[in-house]
């Protein structure tokens, strides 16, 4: 009896052994083949990144202009304030403004209020605000139409800015800068660290620049009805304002592999 427990015993270990060995056997080359597809999954590669300027001289002016017109009744005062702006650009297609780089950007009527010490806010009549947007393609041309539009009745003049009409040229330049500054930082890793550079496999860029908005010119109806910037002033009085220079910036990504 005790000898048929010992082989039953016995074949038991052995049943187990041969399973934990082989169970060992099989994990083994499970984590091997894990590890293999792993390390061989990820790319061997390098990533850099470079900026390249250039700089190039406005082409384009913009100018906000605006006519405010204030008064009891709105039909009264959209019919005013109609005159004033078609005043306006009657006058800038003459100066030669083309009719398409003058747009509407804002026009708004509202109920006007005033404050009263002992009855506090009362309506006081309406306003119209209407402003556009006028693009000057002759720079040295900006000083007298902010003139002209103060002289045929504009309240407000502002948000002068400067743009580039075609940026392509300048893109162009820094961006061959850009990617020139790339290679060289790719190449001087590699020496330092011992790496061989394959083929590029991946390129990236983006623009790095907003570009500059110019001085700010304003004008008031008080200003306006002195001669600030006009009202019937000489041309003498049209203010100088200079483009200067806009920076033009790309950055771009290279992404090599290795051999």
């Amino acid at each position: 009896m005790s000898n048929q427990r010992f082989e039953l015993s016995n074949r038991l270990f052995i049943l187990l052994s041969a399973f934990t060995a082989a169970l060992f056997i099989f994990w083994g080359f499970r984590i091997a083949e894990i590890y293999q597809n792993t390390t061989g999954s990820q790319p061997r590669e390098i990533v850099v990144e470079a900026q390249g300027k250039a700089y190039v001289v406005p082409d384009v002016a913009q100018v906000n202009l605006g006519v405010n017109t204030k008064g009891p009744e709105t039909v009264k005062i959209v019919e005013e304030n109609t005159k004033k702006v078609n005043a306006i650009i009657k006058a800038l297609t003459d100066k030669g403004i083309d009719s398409k780089d003058i747009q509407t950007v804002q026009y708004n009527l509202y109920e006007n209020y005033k404050w009263l010490p002992n009855e506090g806010s009362k309506p006081d009549g309406y306003v119209l605000d209407q402003s556009i947007l006028v693009k000057v393609r002759d720079i040295e041309k900006i000083g007298s139409i902010i003139d002209l539009a103060s002289s045929n009745g504009a309240t407000t003049i502002g948000n002068v800015s400067f743009i580039v009409d075609n940026p392509d040229a300048a893109k162009d330049e820094a961006r061959n800068e850009a990617i020139k500054k790339a290679k060289i930082k790719a190449l001087a890793i590699a020496s330092e660290a011992g790496l061989k550079l394959s083929e590029v496999s991946n390129y990236y860029e983006y623009s790095g620049n907003d570009y500059y908005n110019g001085p700010q010119v304003y004008a008031d109806t008080a200003s306006l009805e002195k001669g600030g910037f006009g009202g019937g002033g000489s041309a003498e009085a049209a203010p100088s304002i200079q483009p200067g220079q806009q920076e033009v910036t790309l950055n771009v990504s290279l992404t090599y592999k290795l051999k």
